[in-house]
């Protein structure tokens, strides 16, 4: 039917014709070849084909005005006609580019779709868009007529099918994936306590060893030297302590008989006391010789793995530096992984999430959150730590895991008791939070448009939590091209077309 999309189509044709009467044929040939470059570089450029062809509009024909102004010499009557006949050419094909931009922006694209002119445009548009080359800024879809109805109600065409699901409440099943790695539930970097020559290694990366067994030695001859020292300056120690003793006692009878004075029993007794001083101290450094060169022996503290072999025969050490990183081969496996900020506070402490191991037979564990770390990392997120609870032994450390996280509800929506869960394509964008759904009518086999209010989004889900009932019916692709009252057919549902 003739609408505002004519009134406007043909207002602008003769706003061109007048221009191109007034400029010439010259001028108007000028700014049709202006056009074709306007659009070229609105199909390989983000500008929007409308903008560009209103710049077009704007700066071309203004220009041309202007030299049309300084020129003394008026058009001939011929070449008016031509220019009135070649500026129509920008108006139509600015027709068209805008009623397959409207098409697109407009929720509700009736306006152009059933325009007396449309059809003549979406013939045009089709050509254009053959080539695709502007097929995210415009589209052309088939024009609406008015469709005559039987007594009962039903429209002879015949009805589009459309795919489509059904309106259900949303569980608040939140889960996401996160990548992390397999590490041993009990590690600790094993060292020696003495500095010293490496004299063996007995272990190999992978290796199982028991409590107590022997890891790697150092060369003793250097720490048994010292402890002979020791041992010696022990000796020497307690000869002096037995001779003070003695010394000792025989001034005590003599001081008995009033023979000496009381200040050579004093100086006596002192002696005593240093030389027992010196022994104990040479008893411990015979103690502490003793164990440095226990020392000289890496023992394993508890049955384990060897994880990381840092060190090699004949390498000098020195004390405190790590030699190997050992795991305590039954204290179990965890799984850590880095969890956004804006997910952290949806973890639950204790909870249980399952797992995949990648090491080819994607390995199903379960894993118990053990910790959460209390600071995040510069960048990606903090530290959360799992603990695997049926590791069996093909589980190592190292390998990397998958951990399914099952998030309690999203604070943005868990005081809402009504929240309806649909996918994220059954809808179109709105005014701010309110968005455009077409639900099915049963009884009419036709399409509502409706205003729903988005509360969240959760992956390919739309949360909804007004403007949907439980049970709707919701057409879920083509939105743009379906309208309010047209008659559709579920696809898959009833008798199967096969020429759709």
């Amino acid at each position: 039917m003739f609408g505002p999309f004519d009134i406007a189509l043909i207002a602008g044709l003769v706003l061109m014709a007048g221009f191109g009467w007034s400029l010439g044929a010259i001028h108007a040939l000028g700014s049709a070849l202006a056009l074709v470059a306007a659009v070229a570089a609105a199909a390989v450029t983000p500008l929007p084909v409308p903008a560009a062809l209103a710049a077009f509009a704007v700066v071309i024909l203004a220009g041309a005005l202007a030299a049309r102004r300084a020129r003394t010499r008026k058009p001939s009557s011929s070449s008016r006609l031509v220019g009135a006949a070649v500026a129509i050419v920008p108006a139509a094909a600015i027709a068209v580019a805008l009623a397959g931009a409207l098409n697109v922006r407009l929720d509700d694209n009736s306006v152009v779709r059933t325009a007396w002119s449309y059809p003549g445009i979406q013939l045009i548009g089709e050509r254009m868009m053959a080539r695709g080359d502007l097929a995210l800024a415009i589209a052309f879809p088939e024009p609406i007529a008015d469709e005559p109805e039987d007594e009962a109600g039903d429209q002879t065409a015949p009805a589009r099918p459309v795919d489509w699901a059904r309106v259900a409440p949303f569980d608040r099943g939140i889960s996401r994936i996160l990548t992390g790695s397999v590490v041993a539930a009990d590690r600790a970097p094993l060292s020696f306590e003495v500095t010293g020559t490496l004299s063996s290694v007995n272990v190999e990366i992978g290796d199982r060893f028991s409590t107590d067994d022997v890891l790697a030695e150092l060369e003793p001859t250097a720490l048994r030297i010292a402890l002979d020292e020791r041992r010696a300056a022990l000796i020497e120690a307690e000869a002096r302590a037995t001779e003070a003793r003695l010394m000792l006692e025989r001034q005590q009878e003599l001081s008995a008989s009033r023979v000496i004075s009381e200040a050579a029993l004093e100086s006596a007794v002192a002696v005593s006391e240093s030389a027992q001083s010196r022994l104990a101290m040479a008893e411990a450094g015979v103690r502490q010789a003793e164990d440095r060169l226990d020392d000289a022996v890496l023992r394993a503290p508890y049955e384990g793995i060897v994880a990381a072999r840092l060190v090699e025969p004949a390498q000098t050490l020195q004390a405190g530096a790590p030699a190997f990183e050992i795991q305590n081969a039954n204290a179990g496996f965890q799984i850590e992984i880095t969890v956004p900020d804006a997910l952290i506070a949806q973890i639950v402490p204790g909870s249980d999430h399952g797992a995949v191991i990648l090491d080819g037979t994607a390995t199903a564990v379960t894993a118990r959150v053990h910790e959460i770390g209390s600071r995040a990392n510069a960048t990606t997120g903090f530290p959360v730590t799992l603990d695997i609870l049926n590791a069996d032994h093909g589980v190592r450390a190292g390998m990397t895991a998958e951990v399914h996280l099952d998030l309690r509800s999203d604070p943005r929506t868990a005081g809402a008791s009504d929240v309806l869960g649909i996918p994220y394509t059954a809808i179109l964008p709105g005014d701010g939070d309110r968005h455009v759904a077409f639900v099915f009518q049963s009884d009419t086999q036709t399409l509502e448009k409706r205003r729903v209010t988005v509360a969240g989004r959760e992956g390919t889900t739309a949360l909804i939590s007004e403007g949907l009932e439980d049970g709707d019916i919701l057409a879920t692709r083509g939105l743009p091209f379906l309208h309010d009252g047209q008659r559709v057919a579920l696809r898959g549902v009833g008798i199967v077309r096969y020429d759709d």
